[in-house]
C-alpha cells in the first residue's frame, strides 16, 4: 500500500519517516521528496508498506499527528498520473458534481491587420479627415 505524507518538517529524512511508520507494520520504503535544485526537503513524501492493513491503521493514527510542531496530512497515495494526483476531479466525476468544463474553442483563423493597409483605427481616421 502506497501512502502520502504531507506537512512534513523539513528537517525529516527518509529514515526519520521510515521510523514513524515502523510501529505499524513492515516499512518497504519511505522517501522524502527533495527538490532538484536546492536539495531541501518539499515537505512532504511517500511510504509503501506490505500490508493494506497496516497501512490503514498507521493512518488512522498518524492523520492530524503534530510532528515538531506540523500537524501530518496523510492519507492512501493515488497512483502517479491519475486526476487525483494531479489535483483534479476525474471527468465522470466532474459531470456528476455539476461542474462545467471547459468547452475547446477553435483556433483563431481570421486575417491579421497589417500597419498601413487601411484598416483599423488609423484606417478608420484616414477616412473620416481624408
Amino acid at each position: 500500500m502506497n501512502i502520502y505524507v504531507g506537512n512534513l518538517p523539513y528537517k525529516m529524512g527518509d529514515e526519520e519517516l521510515r521510523a514513524l511508520f515502523t510501529p505499524f507494520g513492515s516499512v518497504q520504503s519511505a522517501q522524502v521528496i527533495v527538490d532538484r535544485r536546492s536539495g531541501r526537503s518539499r515537505g512532504y513524501g511517500f511510504v509503501e508498506m506490505a500490508d493494506a492493513a497496516e497501512g490503514e491503521r498507521a493512518i488512522a493514527q498518524l492523520n492530524g499527528s503534530e510532528i515538531q510542531g506540523r500537524a501530518l496530512r496523510i492519507s492512501i497515495s493515488s497512483p502517479a498520473g491519475s486526476p487525483a494526483s494531479r489535483g483534479g476531479k476525474p471527468a465522470q466525476k466532474r459531470a456528476k458534481s455539476g461542474i462545467a468544463t471547459p468547452a475547446r474553442s477553435a483556433p483563431d483563423t481570421t486575417p491579421k491587420q497589417k500597419p498601413g493597409d487601411g484598416s483599423g483605427l488609423f484606417g478608420f481616421i484616414r477616412k473620416l479627415f481624408g
